[in-house]
């Protein structure tokens, strides 16, 4: 049951700063793995995903994610300052673990 409990927030907001964020990560990649020696046009955008770990990918992950989670509890009523704050921990400690993970199958990968 959503509680009224006289706080509010501005969904359009978070999802300004969704884009944004995303935007700034995706430039930064695109322009970290593009080849500047290659002349061929049609390969502007060569990052691998599987090639290796990237933490930005990660970070990017770790500084969306969590409001998105608000924005969508929100749309279900769920706005108890609690709830919120449990479940935004834990989705960080998700991002976290998930980069450790992919750190330890890349090292099982090159053994």
């Amino acid at each position: 049951m959503g509680v009224d409990n006289g706080q509010s927030y501005h969904p359009w907001v978070m999802l300004r700063w969704v884009l944004i964020c995303s935007v700034l990560f995706q430039g930064g990649r695109c322009l970290a793995y593009r080849d500047f020696e290659d002349n061929d046009e049609t390969k502007l955008f060569q990052y691998i995903p599987s090639s290796v770990p990237d933490f930005w990918r990660w970070i990017a992950y770790a500084l969306t994610s969590p409001l998105q989670i608000i924005i969508i509890a929100g749309s279900f009523c769920l706005r108890e300052t609690v709830i919120l704050t449990l479940m935004v921990a834990l989705q960080g400690v998700l991002v976290l673990f998930g980069y450790v993970i992919e750190l330890e199958i890349q090292t099982l990968y090159l053994c």
